[in-house]
């Protein structure tokens, strides 16, 4: 008796890879044909990401989708979640997600989940971004972080460690950055206790200055 065989029933080990092979090939068909079959007839959802919550729902009701769901995306929009949400609380609402996602193919009865930012806070969005944009050209973060660590120093005689990684740092205006950060503040055995610093740091890349400094 031939042991090489006596589990699998066909000539050798070549038999059970082409067996395999077959197997694993045969189900990537299945799927890829079940999909293909899945898809006749459903038309593909247009994008409408960037559009007005009006004009979003006009655009997929002349693709011919009826089922429309609408929501928040702003944290201070949330108290809604309780109201419902309609196209008329939204109404001029911007849209910044969707789903199923544009060019996907979805029944037309399906549910299109429109996710809508107010066009105010996009609006408060941008001038936040052009804001820090501008103060990181005038103040560098990395130098905020540097004289951070060098005003920590002199604060703390027997050490003073800024984490520079998980830093936040925000743009309060257009010279001020607030820091908030880790750090590592050893007593005078040595012992070292891991605190949270916050700091405004204003001035310019070359000669930044930390006007309020706190660890706790």
């Amino acid at each position: 008796m031939d042991s090489n065989n006596s589990g699998c029933g066909c000539d050798g080990c070549s038999g059970c890879l082409l067996m395999f092979v077959v197997i694993i090939i045969s189900s990537f068909f299945y799927i890829t044909i079940d999909n293909f079959v899945d898809g006749i007839g459903k038309p593909k959802v247009p994008d409408v990401t960037g559009q007005s919550v009006t004009r979003a729902e006009e655009i997929l009701e002349d693709a011919g989708f009826t089922n429309i769901t609408y929501h928040a995306d702003d944290a201070a929009s949330s108290d809604l979640e309780e109201l419902g949400y309609t196209k008329d609380i939204f109404a001029d609402w911007i849209v910044t997600d969707q789903l199923p996602s544009a060019e996907d193919k979805a029944a037309k009865d399906e549910e299109i989940a429109l996710t809508c930012k107010s066009s105010s806070v996009i609006e408060q969005e941008e001038d936040y971004i052009a804001q820090k944009e501008a103060l990181e050209k005038k103040l560098s973060v990395a130098s905020v972080l540097t004289a951070v660590q060098h005003y920590g120093e002199d604060q703390y005689p027997y050490g003073f460690d800024l984490h520079m990684l998980g830093t936040e740092t925000v743009a309060v205006d257009a010279d001020t950055w607030h820091l908030t950060a880790t750090c590592d503040v050893p007593n005078e055995y040595g012992i070292e206790a891991e605190m949270t610093c916050e700091a405004l740091v204003t001035g310019t890349t070359g000669q930044p200055t930390v006007k309020d400094f706190t660890v706790y």
